[in-house]
C-alpha cells in the first residue's frame, strides 16, 4: 500500500535549491504556498511562480534523476507530501489526474522554454513561416539526402502555394519522389508504421498532432543551424518523441530522420488518453522523458544566459551532454563522443567570428581531446566540475554588473 511522507516548512525555508545534486523525492503541496523564481531569460514577464495546494515542485529533477534545475522555497508555512521517484507508477495507478497535471504542465513549460531557447540561442522565433521548412528541403536536397528532401518539400508545398520557391520546391519534389524511399508524407491511422534508414519522421516547424515510441532501429534528431546539421539526439528502442506536439499542438522544434530502419508506434490524442488510463507504468516512462527533456532545456537556457564567456558556453555545453547521458560530478569516466567541437560550439549558440578562435582555446583547455574530428573526454567529473564553477563565477561578474 502506497505510504506518502508530510514536512512542513516555516515562511522563509528552501525546498529546493538549484545546482544541488539529484534527489529522489519531489512535493506535492498540500496547503500554503511555495515561491519558484523563473529561470533568468525565460520569455515571460513574471518574475515569480506562486504554487498552490495540489501543485507539484522538484518533479523534473526528481524524474530526470538530475541535479536540481530550479530553487524553491516556502511563502508562508507550508505543508507539502513528498513522493519518492520509485512510487511515482503506483501513485498514478490510484491517482490519473495527477499524472495528467504533470504532463500538462510539463507540455506548457517545453512551451515556454523552446520559445526562451529558440529567440535567445537561435536568435529566432519558431513560427508558421514555410520558407523554413523549404530552406530545411534545400539543406538535404544539396546534401544528397533525396528521401528528406523529398518529404521536407513536400512538407514545404502543402503550406506554400504560390510563389518562386513553390515552383522551385515543385519541380524539386517531382524529381526526387520517384526514386527516394520517402514514406508517410501524411498521417495514417496505422498505429505501427515502418521507416527505412534515411527516411524523415517528422521535419522542424512542421505541424503534427502525434508522438512516437521506437520499437526498433535509431531515431535522430537534428536541427539545421547556420547552415549546418547538427544531431541533438540518437534515440533508441524504447525512447519516445515528438510529445510536444502531441500535447500543446505546437510546431516541430527540431527533424526526425530514421538512423537506421525503424518501426515506431504512433501515439494520437485519441490512444493516448486510453492509455493514460490503461498503462500507468507507459505514462511514468512519459513523465521521466518529459522530466529529462525538460531539464537539458533548462540547462539550455542557462547555458545561454553566459553572454561574453564563449568558451566557458562550450564547456558549459558539454557538461550538459554528459550530465543528460547521467555522467556526474563524482564520476572520473572516459568518455568517447559522437559530436566534434563545431557542434558543440553550433550547440552553443556562437556566432561564425566566434567559433573558431573559442574552438582552438576549447581545444588547448586540457578538459579533451579530439580523435577523428570527435571529442574524446579524458575525465567527465572534471568537466562538469569546471562547468560548475564556470557559472557560479559569472554569476557573480553579471550580478555585479
Amino acid at each position: 500500500m502506497l505510504q506518502l511522507k508530510a514536512s512542513r516548512f516555516k515562511k522563509g525555508m528552501s525546498l529546493l535549491v538549484e545546482d544541488n545534486p539529484h534527489v529522489d523525492y519531489f512535493y506535492i503541496i498540500q496547503s500554503g504556498q511555495v515561491a519558484v523564481p523563473n529561470m533568468k531569460g525565460l520569455q515571460t514577464s513574471e518574475k515569480m511562480q506562486v504554487m498552490g495546494p495540489g501543485d507539484f515542485i522538484g518533479v523534473i529533477s526528481c524524474m530526470a534523476h538530475k541535479r536540481q534545475v530550479e530553487s524553491a522555497f516556502a511563502a508562508t508555512d507550508t505543508v507539502v507530501i513528498g513522493v519518492q521517484r520509485n512510487q511515482y507508477a503506483e501513485l498514478i495507478t490510484t491517482n490519473t489526474p495527477i499524472a495528467l497535471k504533470i504532463i500538462r504542465t510539463f507540455a506548457k513549460r517545453m512551451k515556454l522554454l523552446n520559445e526562451s531557447l529558440m529567440s535567445q540561442t537561435l536568435n529566432r522565433k519558431a513560427s508558421e513561416d514555410p520558407a523554413q521548412i523549404f530552406q530545411i528541403a534545400r539543406y538535404y536536397d544539396n546534401d544528397g539526402q533525396e528521401a528528406v528532401a523529398a518529404f521536407a518539400y513536400y512538407q514545404f508545398l502543402k503550406l506554400q502555394r504560390s510563389g518562386q520557391a513553390t515552383e522551385a520546391a515543385k519541380k524539386k519534389f517531382a524529381e526526387l519522389k520517384p526514386h527516394t524511399r520517402a514514406v508517410y508524407f501524411e498521417p495514417t491511422g496505422e498505429m505501427t508504421r515502418k521507416y527505412p534508414r534515411g527516411t524523415m519522421v517528422f521535419c522542424e516547424f512542421q505541424s503534427g498532432a502525434e508522438m512516437f515510441i521506437i520499437q526498433s532501429g535509431s531515431i535522430k534528431i537534428t536541427k539545421v543551424m547556420n547552415g549546418t546539421e547538427v544531431t541533438l539526439a540518437i534515440l533508441k528502442a524504447g525512447d519516445m518523441f515528438g510529445e510536444m506536439a502531441l500535447l500543446s499542438n505546437d510546431l516541430r522544434s527540431a527533424s526526425a530522420i530514421a538512423n537506421e530502419d525503424c518501426v515506431l508506434l504512433t501515439i494520437n490524442k485519441q490512444n493516448f488518453s486510453k492509455m493514460v488510463e490503461s498503462q500507468p507504468a507507459m505514462i511514468a516512462k512519459l513523465t521521466t522523458t518529459f522530466a529529462e527533456r525538460l531539464w537539458k532545456m533548462q540547462r539550455q537556457l542557462m547555458n545561454s544566459q553566459l553572454v561574453g564567456f564563449p568558451l566557458e558556453k562550450m564547456i558549459d555545453r558539454l557538461s550538459i551532454e554528459l550530465e543528460a547521458m547521467n555522467y556526474n560530478d563524482s564520476e572520473k569516466a572516459e568518455l568517447q563522443t559522437n559530436f566534434s567541437s563545431a557542434d558543440i560550439a553550433t550547440m552553443s549558440g556562437l556566432t561564425k567570428q566566434e567559433q573558431a578562435k573559442t574552438i582552438f582555446r576549447f581545444e588547448k583547455s586540457g578538459l579533451v581531446n579530439v580523435i577523428k574530428n570527435k571529442l574524446f573526454i579524458p575525465n567527465c567529473a572534471e568537466v562538469i566540475k569546471q562547468a560548475g564553477f564556470n557559472r557560479k563565477q559569472i554569476l557573480k561578474t553579471q550580478q555585479r554588473m
